[in-house]
């Protein structure tokens, strides 16, 4: 809490600090660029607000780009309405189950969900083989150029980062 001298309670800690420390600050997984080849994008925008941010910058930045979208989210989430406002700027949805978490909802049934938004959804047995067909997507698209773009619960997008960046 900082007091009317300019320090927290206890700390004395300048505006400068504290823009430094902001400026320093890092925020992972909030619209961050992982790869170049493909082109990779990880977002944790598991909610209906974040969703719809998250499409404003996919049709600001991706007009016109082979869009595949890579989504996992808990079952708890309004899942629903992130596949309504996603799937719009999505050329392909693929589907997975965020690893390790008895909130995870099945991949099979995020597709379920996706297919009444979207005609091109498939649903994946894992991580890997969901980044593998975003992968070959991207390199199949002749000339065309390709984003991929994995979001919803930050609780896979760890690993899956770790999959992209080959450890």
């Amino acid at each position: 809490v900082l007091k009317d001298t300019g320090g927290l309670e206890g700390f004395s800690i300048s505006e400068d600090d504290i823009r430094s420390g902001f400026a320093k600050a890092r925020w992972p997984y909030r619209f961050e660029c992982i790869s170049t080849k493909p082109l990779v994008f990880v977002d944790g925008a598991h909610n209906a607000d974040a969703a719809e941010k998250l499409n404003d910058t996919i049709r600001q930045y991706f007009d016109g780009y082979n869009t595949v979208l890579i989504l996992g989210v808990f079952a708890d989430k309004q899942y629903e309405k992130v596949v309504e406002v996603l799937a719009g700027a999505a050329s392909r949805i693929l589907t997975v189950e965020t690893p390790d978490n008895p909130r995870a909802l099945p991949a099979k049934e995020l597709a379920e969900c996706a297919r009444k938004y979207h005609d091109d959804v498939r649903a994946c047995s894992s991580i890997e083989e969901a980044y593998r067909a975003a992968k070959a997507a991207a390199e199949d698209e002749a000339g065309r150029k390709t984003v991929v773009v994995a979001c919803g619960s930050l609780s896979y997008l760890d690993r899956f980062a770790r999959i992209v960046r080959g450890y």
